[in-house]
């Protein structure tokens, strides 16, 4: 997948989401950016959308698949779930989306701008 990845990537300027993607994928980007929330906030954000979607699942089992997925992805021993050295961390817990694209709107700019 790392292969296709590069390859669907080369020669252009990306934006690309993914637990390892500035880690492994793409560890010389230019821009990293290492974005995360309070466990209990994305739980509450999933159940929405799968409420949304008409999927059936308590806020439980949501926060439980989280926690899950997240102790599996740190504890990988390939791709593990890391934050690069010189990422820049977002803490999301109390951003809007909107608030979100514009602190990374504003990251992108920037780093560009120091190039």
């Amino acid at each position: 997948m790392v292969k296709v990845q590069r390859k669907l990537a080369e020669g252009k300027d990306v934006i690309i989401e993914g637990r390892d993607i500035t880690t492994v994928v793409f560890p010389n980007a230019n821009v990293k950016i290492y974005m995360d929330a309070d466990e209990k906030i994305r739980a509450k954000r999933r159940h929405k959308e799968m409420q949304e979607k008409g999927i059936e699942m308590t806020y439980e089992e949501v926060l439980k698949n989280i926690q899950k997925r997240d102790k599996n992805d740190k504890e990988k021993e390939i791709g593990a779930l890391k934050i690069a050295e010189d990422a820049i961390y977002i803490d999301t817990t109390e951003l809007s989306i909107e608030q979100v694209k514009n602190k990374i709107l504003k990251i992108i700019k920037e780093t560009s701008n120091e190039d």
